[in-house]
């Protein structure tokens, strides 16, 4: 299967890539700092500015807007294996109690538990989070979402590079009502976790 679209990259390429700036660029920032503005000395109210004992303040400063860090990544699991399972619950932290049933089966079928993966809740979380984006996941699996690196895949047509891939299938409530479906999912399971 041909994908046109790098979203999938962020899978299989997990090293830091790191922008080193020219020689040009980092002269205009040396400069811009060495002509930056002196901080401005004002006096107290009451005092003269002619007098160097007078009690003087500092100009205040304008204060940088505080940067919110993104918070953590939520997810139901251990992740010790680096699966990421992406399902959509609205109305759930992580996933419905009836269909976690379902799922753990489906794990115990391909030799993983809870402990290996990282139930993620597309519903509560930013499909763009950072944490999702660089976790160097080994494989991915997404249940009845919409996400970037799903969107050229077929419903259960998997996409393998090496022991890395990725895999699309309706939601699980569909899938666990219709046997069809199930056979599906486990044709694609078995591809991507080579059982």
């Amino acid at each position: 299967m041909k994908l046109d679209d790098d979203a999938y990259l962020p899978l299989f390429m997990t090293d830091t890539l790191y922008l080193a700036p020219n020689k040009a660029t980092a002269v205009e920032e040396v400069a811009s700092i060495k002509e930056a503005p002196q901080e401005e000395v004002v006096a107290a109210p009451g005092a003269s500015a002619d007098k160097p004992e007078a009690s003087v303040e500092a100009a205040p400063k304008a204060e940088a807007p505080a940067t919110a860090e993104a918070s953590a990544l939520v997810y139901f699991g251990d992740n010790a294996k680096r699966i990421a399972l992406l399902v959509h619950y609205p109305a759930e932290t992580h996933i419905a109690a009836d269909h976690k049933a379902f799922l753990e089966k489906i794990l115990q079928a391909v030799k993983v538990n809870w402990s290996d993966v990282a139930l993620i809740n597309l519903a509560t979380q930013a499909a763009d989070h950072p944490e999702l984006l660089k976790g160097g996941w080994q494989k991915v699996i997404g249940f009845g979402v919409d996400h970037p690196w799903l969107q050229r895949l077929s419903p259960y047509q998997p996409f393998i590079k090496g022991t890395k891939g990725m895999l699309l299938t309706e939601s699980l409530d569909l899938i666990a009502a219709d046997k069809a479906r199930k056979a599906q999912l486990w044709n694609a399971l078995q591809q991507i976790f080579s059982v």
